[in-house]
């Protein structure tokens, strides 16, 4: 059993809370997403969704306290860029579904959800471009940057090679 919390403002300072209920169920793991403003979320996106470096740390302290623990927990559905400092196997960027849509015709097309639905909703910056990040990047969802801003993202410099 694979759990999925959206993580926002109301939540953001319990997460350890959260993982120890679903741990009381005996889940075999616990994803935080942090909250999408789409939708019915957009217009409300300034009192729900929390600035994804709040979600971060609060995501840093619950991994140090579960440690190796099970089960483990993942942040999925932010940036990368914003998560540097946490444990490479904790860290996610998106969960990317495969969904059906039939066309007029009745031909059933596989679709990639994050790649098909959510690119339209997200922007980059000039600086994404040379983010280590970017070739996996869908951006930063256009109604977060209205209410956070840009001072969050800081482009990852790619890998150095060796001469």
């Amino acid at each position: 059993v694979h759990t999925s919390t959206v993580v926002g403002r109301r939540n953001v300072g319990r997460l350890s809370d959260l993982y120890w209920l679903l741990r009381s169920f005996a889940v075999d793991q616990c994803v935080f997403n942090v909250m999408q403003p789409l939708g019915r979320a957009q217009p409300l996106a300034r009192s729900l969704v929390a600035r994804y470096s709040a979600v971060v740390r609060a995501f840093a302290r619950l991994v140090r306290e579960v440690g190796a623990g099970k089960p483990p927990v993942f942040l999925v559905d932010v940036p990368a860029c914003t998560t540097e400092d946490l444990p490479a196997q904790a860290r996610g960027w998106v969960e990317c579904a495969v969904f059906t849509e039939f066309g007029r015709e009745g031909a059933p097309r596989e679709r990639q959800t994050r790649v098909e639905k959510e690119k339209a909703n997200r922007v980059e910056r000039p600086e994404c471009s040379g983010c280590a990040h970017d070739a996996a990047c869908l951006g930063v969802w256009r109604s977060y940057v209205e209410v956070h801003g840009w001072d969050e993202f800081v482009a990852v410099a790619p890998p150095r090679t060796a001469p």
